[in-house]
C-alpha cells in the first residue's frame, strides 16, 4: 500500500507539473503576441511609385557671373542749357519728338521786374530725340540749368551701377546678358564697353556700360 499511495503521489506531483507547464505556456503567448504586434504594425507600408526624371551626364564650364541692374539710355544724350537765365515761357517739342540741330526747344523769358526783354530761344545742340523734359514750364531758371535732354536713340547702352564689391571685378570687353521685364524670356548679347576709372563716393558704386551686340527694335531707351 505504502508503494502504491507514493505511486500514485509522484503520479500526482507529475500531472501538477505538467498543468503548472501548460499554464507557463499559455500565459507566454499572449506576451509572445503582443511582442510581435508592434514589430508587424511598425512595418512599413509599401511606397507608391513615383516618376524619375533623368538626363545623361555631361561636360560643362561653370563661370562666375555678376547680376546687376540698370537703365537702358541713349550712346549720345546731351544737356540742354539757355544762352541766360529767366522764366520758362513755352516748351516747344514733347518728350520723344525728333529734333534738328538748332531747333527751339523752349523759350525762356529773361526780363526782370523794371525792365524787359526779348524772349530768348533755347535751340538743341545736336539733332536727335528729345529724351528728357528737365523743367516746367513757368519756372525760373539759371543758365546753368538743364531744360531738356536730346538723345540718339539708334545707338543704345545699358548704365549699371556695379557695387564696390563687385566693382574690381568689371573690365572692358568682358560679355554680358540683358533682359527685361518687358521681354520676358528673352535675353540679349552685350559687351563692356567702358567701366569708370573712380568710384561714386556716396553710393560706393562705379558706373559700367554695357554696348548691344545686334540693334534690336524693341528695346528703347528707358528701359529697365
Amino acid at each position: 500500500m505504502r508503494i502504491k499511495k507514493a505511486a500514485l503521489a509522484a503520479a500526482m506531483l507529475i500531472a501538477a507539473g505538467a498543468l503548472a507547464f501548460l499554464a507557463i505556456r499559455r500565459g507566454d503567448a499572449p506576451a509572445k503576441a503582443q511582442a510581435r504586434g508592434p514589430a508587424a504594425a511598425a512595418a512599413p507600408a509599401a511606397s507608391e511609385a513615383k516618376p524619375v526624371k533623368v538626363a545623361a551626364a555631361a561636360v560643362g564650364t561653370l563661370r562666375p557671373y555678376i547680376d546687376a541692374s540698370g537703365d537702358v539710355e541713349a550712346l549720345v544724350n546731351v544737356d540742354v542749357f539757355p544762352d541766360i537765365g529767366g522764366k520758362v515761357v513755352e516748351y516747344k517739342v514733347a518728350l520723344g519728338d525728333r529734333v534738328e540741330k538748332g531747333q527751339a526747344i523752349a523759350l525762356v523769358d529773361p526780363s526782370k521786374p523794371g525792365s524787359a526783354y526779348a524772349l530768348s530761344a533755347v535751340g538743341s545742340p545736336i539733332s536727335g530725340t528729345v529724351t528728357s523734359i528737365l523743367a516746367q514750364q513757368g519756372e525760373t531758371v539759371a543758365s546753368s540749368s538743364s531744360l531738356a535732354k536730346v538723345g540718339q536713340v539708334d545707338q543704345l547702352k545699358v548704365v549699371v551701377k556695379l557695387a564696390e564689391r563687385d566693382s574690381a571685378k568689371a573690365a572692358v570687353g568682358m560679355s554680358a546678358r540683358v533682359s527685361f521685364e518687358a521681354l520676358p524670356g528673352e535675353s540679349f548679347a552685350a559687351t563692356v564697353s567702358r567701366v569708370s576709372p573712380v568710384l561714386d563716393a556716396t553710393s560706393r558704386t562705379r558706373e559700367i556700360w554695357l554696348a548691344f551686340s545686334a540693334k534690336e527694335g524693341r528695346i528703347s531707351a528707358g528701359m529697365y
